[in-house]
């Protein structure tokens, strides 16, 4: 929405005609008037339950795993609350390793998303899955306390090759990974991350 109005009303201010598209979802905060005031009421609005009836998108299964942290972190400096409750919470890393290894025996092909590079090289290390991030992957990370740094990296299109062979059963990416990447979607996705309001 930000971007429209900058458009439309600082770069462009007299266009004749404005048109524009976007994929922003309905939200409980209203914050997807902002485009309505850039381009004007929607004259064609293409839903979610419509791509899905026409199989551009699939009906997905929502799954929420309850698990706790020993040591939590309650302060406001999110960064640390996410490596204390998240990254390093021994845990809920154990407990997904164990969802993985149910997965792959069930011969499930499994994304993870992840917000920290730390964060994959992490889950690298501990569950043997390719993490991507930026266009590299890393497929060996070093067994140092930090796991700074790769012993070997891939691609981002020699990545997306092999999981689309199925040669990859478990890949770990970022967000970045919906940047130019044309992946067959896996079986499952799994997102570790906080909490995040509406307006992130």
């Amino acid at each position: 929405a930000d971007t429209l109005q900058k458009i439309f009303f600082d770069i462009l201010p007299n266009a004749y005609y404005r048109f524009g598209a976007s994929a922003t979802p309905t939200r409980s905060d209203g914050g997807e008037l902002g485009i309505v005031a850039a381009v004007f009421p929607p004259i064609y609005v293409y839903g979610i339950q419509q791509a899905i009836k026409e199989d551009y998108f699939s009906q997905p299964t929502f799954s929420l795993i309850d698990t706790w942290c020993q040591d939590p972190y309650t302060e406001s400096n999110l960064n640390k609350c996410y490596k204390n409750n998240i990254l390093y919470n021994n845990v809920l890393n154990d407990a997904l390793l164990l969802l993985v290894n149910d997965l792959l025996n069930q011969k499930k092909k499994v994304i993870i998303l992840v917000d920290e590079l730390e964060h994959g090289r992490l889950l690298s290390k501990l569950i043997g899955g390719t993490y991507i991030h930026g266009g590299i992957s890393c497929l060996k990370p070093e067994k140092n306390k930090k796991i700074k740094k790769c012993e070997h990296q891939e691609s981002l299109l020699d990545v997306q090759k092999r999981f689309n062979e199925g040669k990859i059963p478990v890949l770990i990416e970022t967000s970045i990974i919906g940047e130019g990447t044309d992946l067959i979607p896996g079986d499952v996705l799994i997102r570790l991350s906080m909490g995040a309001s509406e307006g992130m």
